[in-house]
């Protein structure tokens, strides 16, 4: 969950993020519960009329690995998600760099230097 919140959060103002988080921790108690609904059905349908605890066992298993499945297709999706945006350059930084360029620029060009 943090590979998804870093995005959504990556262009906010520091003062938007905590309206950022309510968002996220919504996503969070949704995706959990359909995630456990569906991890239930998947165990009700392979052990629904399990007589022995083998059989259950073998439930559990099948939900198991579902749920591995179901990690193993999310992960490689992360990589998908964007990266940290550039940080501004400053002003400052900005003006020495075009005045330098500037000063290198006139240094070629004039013949007596």
């Amino acid at each position: 969950m943090i590979a998804p919140f870093g995005a959504a959060c990556a262009d906010l103002r520091h003062e938007e993020i905590p309206d950022a988080g309510i968002i996220t921790r919504v996503a969070q108690q949704i995706g959990g519960s359909v995630g456990i609904a569906v991890l239930a059905v998947i165990f009700q349908h392979s052990a629904g009329d399990a007589h022995t605890p083998g059989d259950l066992a073998d439930g559990f298993d099948a939900a198991f690995r579902w749920s591995v499945a179901f990690t193993a297709v999310a992960v490689p999706l992360c990589l998908f998600l964007p990266g940290r945006p550039k940080p501004p350059v400053p002003a400052d930084h900005a003006e020495q760099g075009a005045a330098a360029e500037v000063q290198e620029q006139s240094g070629r060009t004039s013949p007596g230097a």
